[in-house]
C-alpha cells in the first residue's frame, strides 16, 4: 500500500521581516500546507529565507485547510507579527498607528486615525500612485525616518467573516523607494457622512498637533521624550493637517489633498523644545508642594503640555505657573505668592489657587511632601 506523501516541516516555517526584527512563523495541522501557500503570496515583500538568527516565534495550528480557516489563522498571525514588531521596538521611536505612503519624491506621509478611520482604504485609493510603506503601524526615528513595514493589507471580503490578507503587489500598490524615508506630512484622518463633497484641510498647531497625534501613540511611557518628540516632528512637517472628507473616492487619487505649512510662530512655539526644566524631587523639613517628575514637557505658546504615567495633559491658566514654581519643594504661601506676581492679585486668588494645586494633586502632576 502506497505511503501517502506529506510536505516536509521544514516547509510549514517561514520568516518575516517586521521593523527590524525577524520572525518566524511555524504551521502545523492538517491545514499547514495551504496556511503556508497563502502566507507567501500574501507577506512576499517581507520574506526572508535566512533563519539563522530569529527575534521572535509565532505558532499557528491549521486544523483544516478550509478558506475560512486558513483566512482567520492568516489574521490572527498578522496581528501577532505586528505586536513582536510593536514590543520589539519599544522605546525606539515613534510608534503610530498610522498607514504611510511616499510620494514622487520618495518623501512619506503619514495617515494617522484609529481603527475604522479608513487608513488602509486610503492607501488603497493613493496607492498606485504612491509608494506603499504600511497599512497600520509606522516607526519614526527622531531624525523623521520612517520605516517600511510592507505588511498584506487586512481587507474585509464578503462573504468572509474575517478580514483577508491581501499582498500590495497582488493590490497594485506602487512599490515604496528602497531607502527609509523621511516623513514630510502628518495627515490625520477625519472621514464625515455629513462633509461637503471634496475635501477641506487645515493645518494645526503645536497643541492640537500634539492631542491629535498622542491617542495614536503606542507605548508613551517607553518612549525617550515623547513630547519633544511630537513637538519636533510637528515643527518638522508645519503642523498636523486634519484632512476632512466624506468619501475617499472624492478625492484625487494622484495627490493627497495639502495646505501650506504653518512657521514656529503660527504653530505656537514659545521656547526651544526640550528647554522646560524638570527638576528632581528633593526632601524638605515640612509640608510642602512639588511637581512630580515628569516623563516629558514642552509649552506652547496656550498651553503647557506634560506627560506623566502614561497622561498627556494641557495646563492653562495659572496651573502652567504652578508647575514651573513647584520644580523644587513650595509651601503653600510660597505657591500663592508666586501666582500673584505672575498674574496679579485677586479677591479670590487664594482660594482658585488652592482649587487648582488640589485638581493637579488629584492628576498625580503635583504632590505633597510630608
Amino acid at each position: 500500500m502506497p505511503v501517502e506523501q506529506t510536505e516536509p516541516a521544514r516547509s510549514r516555517t517561514r520568516v518575516v521581516r517586521a521593523l527590524g526584527r525577524r520572525v518566524r512563523v511555524s504551521a502545523t495541522g492538517a491545514g499547514a500546507a495551504e496556511f503556508c501557500s497563502c502566507f507567501e503570496t500574501a507577506w512576499d515583500l517581507l520574506l526572508d529565507d535566512d533563519a539563522s538568527a530569529i527575534d521572535d516565534q509565532v505558532p499557528v495550528v491549521v486544523p483544516d485547510a478550509t478558506e475560512a480557516t486558513v483566512a482567520a489563522r492568516m489574521a490572527s498571525v498578522e496581528s501577532q507579527i505586528t505586536l513582536a514588531a510593536v514590543r520589539g521596538n519599544v522605546g525606539a521611536g515613534l510608534l503610530f498607528h498610522a498607514a504611510a505612503m511616499t510620494d514622487a519624491s520618495g518623501s512619506a506621509i503619514l495617515l494617522v486615525g484609529p481603527s475604522g478611520a479608513g487608513k488602509t482604504t486610503a492607501v488603497r485609493h493613493f496607492g498606485r500612485h504612491h509608494g506603499y510603506l504600511t497599512d497600520e503601524i509606522a516607526l519614526v526615528h527622531g531624525d523623521a525616518l520612517v520605516l517600511s513595514y510592507q505588511k498584506p493589507l487586512s481587507l474585509v471580503g464578503a462573504p468572509m467573516p474575517t478580514k483577508v490578507q491581501r499582498s500590495a503587489n497582488d493590490l497594485g500598490l506602487a512599490p515604496a523607494p528602497l531607502h527609509d524615508s523621511m516623513v514630510e506630512r502628518v495627515v490625520v484622518l477625519d472621514r464625515r457622512l455629513d462633509a461637503d463633497k471634496g475635501a477641506s484641510v487645515q493645518r494645526l498647531g503645536l497643541t492640537e498637533s500634539v492631542f491629535a497625534l498622542v491617542p495614536r501613540l503606542s507605548s508613551l511611557t517607553a518612549t525617550p521624550r515623547p513630547l519633544v518628540s511630537l513637538g519636533r516632528l510637528v515643527a518638522h512637517v508645519g503642523g498636523v493637517e486634519r484632512l476632512t472628507y466624506r468619501s475617499i473616492e472624492d478625492l484625487d487619487p494622484r495627490a493627497v489633498p495639502t495646505s501650506p505649512p504653518l512657521g514656529a510662530d503660527a504653530l505656537g512655539f514659545t521656547r526651544p523644545l526640550g528647554s522646560t526644566p524638570i527638576a528632581p524631587v528633593s526632601s524638605a523639613p515640612c509640608r510642602r508642594l512639588v511637581r512630580t517628575v515628569p516623563q516629558d514637557a514642552i509649552e506652547t505658546s496656550d498651553a503647557l503640555i506634560v506627560a506623566c504615567d502614561s497622561t498627556v495633559t494641557a495646563l492653562a491658566g495659572i496651573s502652567p505657573t504652578l508647575w514651573h514654581e513647584t520644580a523644587t519643594p513650595r509651601s503653600m504661601t510660597e505657591v500663592l505668592r508666586a501666582v500673584r506676581e505672575v498674574h496679579g492679585r485677586h479677591d479670590r486668588d487664594e482660594a482658585i489657587t488652592t482649587s487648582n494645586v488640589d485638581e493637579l494633586v488629584e492628576r498625580g502632576i503635583l504632590r505633597w511632601l510630608p
